[in-house]
């Protein structure tokens, strides 16, 4: 109820559920989800009136995500266990032997059907790895020909985490890569840290019909502006800035994707979301924010790029070169991305190499 993503990343049925009211709620979240739509306290509330108290209750006591498959194992053992002692008395209370037989018969299917039904043959993963592998198309570009030659792209169903710290220009770079990848498909752009107004100024900028400053000056060229906008204007570029829990953006993701034409999906940046998942562990939070990043490009087979936020720890090294253990807030970040990309300019630091200052981008997760 909390995160209704959970349930696709667990296996869990209705009837596992002894108390009728459980067996009625995950089967209305089992439906909904199988229409491509999710559940959620409110939908459940207006379908089950008589359950709102049970459901604010059950949403305040519910376990985090690390602690769903757990759970889920738990409440199948029990209902084996209950199918198991239902098998028993019927095999005590046998007269003949068919009796015993249709009990074992009984036996075998409920630990047959207490496994997964989705898995496949090894010759069929093997098929699908080699289709994967013939397809040798580009993923979402980032703008950065050298970069691109290295990654092929921001591939489908990858978080891509792009990390800097501050005033090194992960903006700039994930603007640069939503005007390369709407070519290939719209970008939902969710702007956690700056006003819609402030992003398309540096996107005019990106355009190269004007320059940085002369965007944010007081008394700007108009006609280089209007040269700027008229370029611009076709971007596939959806800008989004109400958006602020990762529940919120999952589900904005996956109602976008089922219209479908998305290329990318850029999140500026993971240090500035909330989730509704309520811990007291700053670290925990964005673990569990991280994963959920994971989850949104892993179920929507789209190239997710996270900005993120390095520690200050960078900056208490002689070369001031970031790597991926300075990611700030959690140690998961770097274990849930597929792709990290860091930013360094030495300007920032006053740090010349062979008398000139230099940019780089630091591909550590690949």
């Amino acid at each position: 109820i909390n995160d209704p993503a959970a349930i696709d990343s667990v296996r869990i049925e209705p009837e596992w559920f002894e108390d009728p009211t459980y067996f009625k709620i995950v089967k209305a979240c089992k439906e909904t989800r199988a229409k491509g739509s999710n559940e959620d306290l409110v939908t459940l509330g207006q379908r089950f009136p008589d359950l709102v108290a049970t459901l604010l209750e059950l949403s305040k006591n519910a376990p985090f995500r690390a602690d769903v498959i757990p759970y889920a194992t738990l409440v199948q053992e029990d209902f084996i266990k209950r199918q198991a002692q239902r098998v028993g008395q019927d095999l005590i209370q046998t007269q003949d032997i068919e009796g015993v037989f249709k009990a074992s018969n009984d036996i075998n299917q409920l630990l047959e059907g207490s496994t997964p039904q989705t898995s496949k043959t090894l010759l069929e993963l093997m098929n699908g790895a080699l289709e994967r592998i013939k397809d040798t198309s580009m993923g979402a570009p980032t703008g950065n020909s050298v970069l691109d030659g290295v990654l092929n792209g921001l591939k489908g169903g990858d978080l891509s985490v792009l990390a800097a710290r501050p005033a090194m220009g992960k903006t700039a770079f994930a603007i640069e890569t939503a005007v390369a990848s709407q070519s290939k498909g719209r970008v939902l752009f969710f702007s956690l840290e700056m006003p819609s107004d402030q992003l398309i100024k540096r996107l005019w900028a990106n355009t190269r019909e004007v320059e940085m400053k002369e965007v944010f000056s007081s008394s700007p060229d108009v006609s280089k502006l209007q040269s700027a906008m008229i370029k611009s204007e076709g971007y596939r570029i959806e800008v989004l800035e109400d958006y602020v829990y990762v529940e919120d953006i999952a589900s904005k993701v996956a109602k976008e994707n089922r219209r479908g034409d998305v290329s990318l999906v850029v999140v500026d940046y993971l240090q500035l979301a909330k989730t509704r998942q309520k811990t007291n562990n700053r670290e925990r939070e964005v673990g569990e924010m991280s994963w959920a990043f994971k989850m949104i490009a892993k179920k929507n087979n789209l190239p997710v790029l996270l900005l993120s936020q390095l520690s200050r720890a960078v900056e208490s090294t002689e070369s001031k070169e970031p790597d991926s253990h300075h990611l700030r807030d959690s140690g998961s970040i770097e274990q849930d991305a597929s792709v990290i990309i860091m930013l360094y300019r030495s300007v920032v630091y006053g740090i010349q190499e062979d008398g000139e200052y230099f940019d780089l981008i630091k591909v550590t997760k690949n």
